[in-house]
């Protein structure tokens, strides 16, 4: 089992938005995206890819464009990626994330996929990284509120998919036992989508 930690590539400095946690080395990239769109606090609403650099491991309805470089990521495991990666959601708004292996751990419940060790930063704002990029940046103060967002013309900051008034409540320790339960409920809806 490996430690993976991953960090917004916007802000890597601040560490203000970071995960880090345990999984199994033998699962795909399919289902390590999913642990972490959900561990980022997303609602898997967009695509998402790895990138080493060399490769990009997608999903295999972007394989029709012929390319040397695009890889199955269903048909890759978390152990065949370097020890440094990127990790894209939204690949459309860019929601970029740096990985890197940690250390080599052992899981101590064998049925488990992975185990959230640490986290910062509530979530990641799905359709907004701007507004998540305004509030990082120091633009808009923690006191930031609903109210003030809809006093606003040219659209919203604070996020839809999270359920904060503040723009602070972003910063405030997070809850691992409710992020586990949080990414357990996404992954069995996701998987009974599929």
């Amino acid at each position: 089992n490996t430690e993976i930690k991953t960090w917004n590539r916007d802000r890597a400095k601040n560490h203000r938005f970071y995960r880090e946690i345990c999984v199994k080395e033998d699962l795909s990239l399919e289902y390590l995206g999913k642990i972490l769109v959900f561990c980022l606090g997303g609602i898997l609403e967009h695509s998402y890819l790895f990138d080493d650099g060399e490769f990009s491991y997608v999903d295999k309805s972007w394989l029709g464009n012929p390319s040397d470089n695009y890889i199955d990521y269903s048909k890759t495991i978390v152990k065949q990626l370097p020890n440094k990666f990127l990790f894209e959601y939204d690949t459309g708004e860019g929601y970029l994330f740096n990985c890197r292996f940690l250390d080599d751990v052992d899981i101590p419940r064998k049925r488990v996929d992975f185990i959230v060790l640490k986290a910062k930063g509530l979530g990641l704002w799905e359709d907004n990284i701007t507004g998540l990029r305004t509030y990082l940046s120091g633009e808009i103060s923690p006191d930031y509120s609903r109210e003030d967002d809809n006093e606003r013309e040219d659209g919203q900051i604070l996020p839809w998919n999270l359920n904060i008034y503040t723009a602070g409540e972003f910063d405030e320790p997070i809850d691992i036992k409710e992020l586990t339960d949080y990414i357990k409920k996404g992954l069995a809806n996701a998987l009974d989508f599929e």
